[in-house]
């Protein structure tokens, strides 16, 4: 089935601690101790992933990002959140971009003597690791920005339990009505569930033919044996097989559906 990704939904949770009247803000001088908790409000940044679901449909990630009061500052606290996902063979992070609730800075009343906020994150693709970086942001009374820190959580990653149908070892061959010829190509499954039964398609000289039932296919093995009677293509022509042409299987890999070959000479069978 061709690709179709859209925008994750996201759902905000956010909550703000009340800040105890003796600890409130201070002074334009802050002394020692300020010092000490406005270091420590820093070093307490923290981004944690609390839950990762990976069953069917309902394959999400929660993740909560928390920030301690800066006192001294008497300012605000805001963080921006960035989400990242991970395919299983590649080896960097890429951004999600356009997620809704994501890129935007979440900002805390003043007074308070935490901010927290939980992101949901739903409609994740199978194969596929996600994890957010979290920028945190300390102001003082006059919104300028005087600390930031980034964290970045773990990974929750999306086992592929899917099928990949995949096209292997196309051949032409000559066959007995003169004016055609026999077209096959086997349709193997190298994924880690039974593909359902689907159609294949074959275009010969700008032609689409009528598509092939193809039956259920298991998991490796030799796959099924799909054969086409068809004009000859005409030599140096492109020669096109498509799985699941009508997109009736949901896949784990869904760009490597398309087999060409360039049109040489038919062998004879046997």
């Amino acid at each position: 089935m061709p690709s179709s990704r859209t925008l994750i939904p996201v759902l905000l949770a956010a909550a703000a601690l009340t800040l105890p009247a003796a600890a409130s803000a201070s002074a334009a001088h802050p002394s020692a101790t300020q010092r000490s908790v406005a270091t420590q409000a820093k070093g307490g940044a923290t981004v944690v992933l609390q839950r990762c679901a990976t069953g069917g449909a309902g394959r999400a990630a929660t993740f909560r990002g928390s920030m301690p009061a800066a006192p001294a500052l008497g300012g605000r606290m805001s963080m921006r959140f960035t989400l990242f996902e991970r395919g299983a063979a590649a080896t960097a992070w890429t951004e999600v971009p356009d997620v809704d609730a994501m890129g935007a800075w979440d900002r805390a009343s003043t007074g308070v003597g935490a901010f927290i906020v939980r992101k949901r994150v739903g409609g994740l693709e199978p194969g596929f690791s996600y994890r957010v970086a979290v920028k945190f942001r300390w102001t003082d009374t006059e919104g300028v920005v005087q600390r930031t820190v980034r964290r970045v959580s773990r990974a929750c990653v999306q086992p592929n339990r899917l099928p990949d149908l995949v096209l292997d070892d196309p051949a032409i061959a000559l066959s007995s009505t003169p004016d055609l010829v026999i077209y096959r190509v086997f349709v193997r499954n190298s994924g880690r569930a039974v593909a359902a039964p689907s159609e294949l398609t074959l275009t010969v000289n700008g032609v689409e033919y009528a598509p092939l039932e193809i039956a259920a296919v298991k998991t490796r093995g030799r796959g099924v044996l799909a054969t086409f009677k068809a004009p000859r293509c005409e030599a140096g022509s492109i020669v096109r097989f498509v799985a699941d042409s009508a997109g009736e299987v949901t896949e784990g890999d869904e760009t490597n559906n398309v087999l060409t070959r360039r049109c040489g000479a038919a062998k004879r069978p046997g």
